[in-house]
């Protein structure tokens, strides 16, 4: 039994590093692409130092039953649920493949499978980021049940040339508007120490919970 725990536990490992480096490899050509080899370079050395000094996970939770929005009308950001990868018009799937290639657009097709629901962000008319949302049902990130009125943002991106236009914080806050509308009473999202997604999220009155 010994070995064979000590097996699966390098086996689990190994595959996380291969994630890890998958996804670390995958961000690095996007940077080479938007800033440049040489600073592409300084952003992955510095994200991957960061990843090995802050990787505790943090546990963030709104509270829906008083949340007001507030509209930030000069932010210009609005958001639009896809109901299925077919639903994706000609030009929304151009401009997340020019982001993140064919690879994420196959990611796409999986998650919906899976059962998530995807949100795209618009900044102006243009294709900004998606979160996509995990709603009731057992849940594998906290090991604890979620209740039909309460949903986990499960992950969230934002296209490069959108970042530092206060996109991130006012698109968690459309959604919340949004699942409040559908009686949704509360939602959790976490991430790691080291992300700077933290502001935003904080700017989006989630609460640190564990």
């Amino acid at each position: 039994k010994s070995g064979r725990y000590t097996a699966m536990t390098i086996i689990r490992t190994s595959i996380k590093t291969i994630v890890f480096l998958v996804g670390l490899f995958s961000t690095f050509k996007r940077k080479v692409a938007s800033i440049g080899v040489k600073d592409a370079i300084f952003f992955i050395a510095n994200r991957a130092l960061r990843m090995l000094l802050h990787s505790k996970t943090l546990l963030f939770m709104a509270d829906l039953t008083n949340y007001s929005y507030v509209a930030q009308p000069q932010l210009k950001i609005t958001i639009l649920e896809i109901k299925s990868f077919a639903d994706f018009s000609h030009d929304q799937k151009n401009q997340l493949k020019e982001y993140g290639g064919y690879e994420l657009l196959e990611s796409f097709k999986k998650k919906f499978t899976i059962g998530y629901r995807m949100i795209l962000s618009y900044f102006d008319k243009d294709v900004a980021g998606a979160t996509w949302i995990y709603v009731g049902g057992a849940n594998i990130f906290f090991h604890v049940p979620l209740s039909s009125k309460q949903f986990l943002i499960l992950s969230v991106f934002t296209i490069d040339k959108f970042r530092q236009k206060g996109i991130g914080a006012e698109n968690l806050r459309l959604i919340l508007k949004k699942m409040k509308t559908e009686g949704f009473i509360s939602c959790y999202i976490c991430t790691k120490e080291w992300n700077f997604y933290q502001k935003a999220i904080h700017k989006a009155n989630f609460h640190l919970i564990g």
